[in-house]
């Protein structure tokens, strides 16, 4: 899901640049005014900073989420080889009965 989220916002954006270049080459060759082809590359700039926004927001999230999967993973890491050092404690005491 992840991928074909980043995918279709790179379509969009690579589709958003084409129709600027497209749009430059029709007003070089007088088939567009330039004021609309100024238009085009000015929503294209829009288009651009909001998937720029967007990235960034996807990666602080991961992040944090990053950050918060290590912090639970070490932490029930920890508690297992807690229990596994209280249990050859166990084992060890059973030994000083022989």
């Amino acid at each position: 899901m992840e991928n074909s989220c980043h995918q279709t916002k790179y379509l969009i954006s690579y589709g958003a640049f084409a129709k600027v270049k497209e749009s430059q080459r029709m007003s070089d060759e007088g088939k567009m005014d330039q004021g609309e082809a100024d238009g085009i590359r000015k929503r294209c700039r829009t288009v651009g900073f909001a998937l720029q926004a967007e990235m960034s927001h996807f990666h602080q999230q991961r992040e944090v989420d990053f950050k918060q999967m290590m912090q639970a993973y070490l932490t029930e890491q920890i508690a297992f080889y807690q229990r596994v050092v209280q249990q050859l404690e166990r084992t060890l005491r059973m030994y000083d009965g022989l």
